[in-house]
């Protein structure tokens, strides 16, 4: 099967939550056209407020062991697996 799934992400602070901040995150696209010749892969688009909303693009193969995929309702779900530099202790 091929599939090929993009994910778009747009990270702003508060600066960008009202007036010319909001504006310029808001004309951000959510869409873009996916790169020619993809087959089962991840399409990941990055748009950050400290870059201008610049989209920063990588693709990777859906077939990596860093990604999850999971059928659920009849949509395929990608995922990262969680990563944390912390550790949880259980209490006594």
């Amino acid at each position: 099967m091929r599939v090929a799934v993009q994910r778009v992400r747009t990270s702003w602070t508060k600066a960008s939550r009202g007036g010319a901040g909001a504006a310029m995150r808001n004309a951000a696209p959510t869409t873009f056209t996916l790169p020619t010749g993809l087959t089962s892969a991840l399409h990941e688009v990055s748009m950050r407020e400290s870059d201008a909303y610049v989209p920063r693009m990588n693709v990777q193969d859906l077939a990596d062991p860093g990604l999850v995929l999971k059928e659920s309702d009849g949509f395929l779900r990608v995922h990262r697996p969680e990563t944390t530099i912390f550790r949880s202790t259980r209490l006594r």
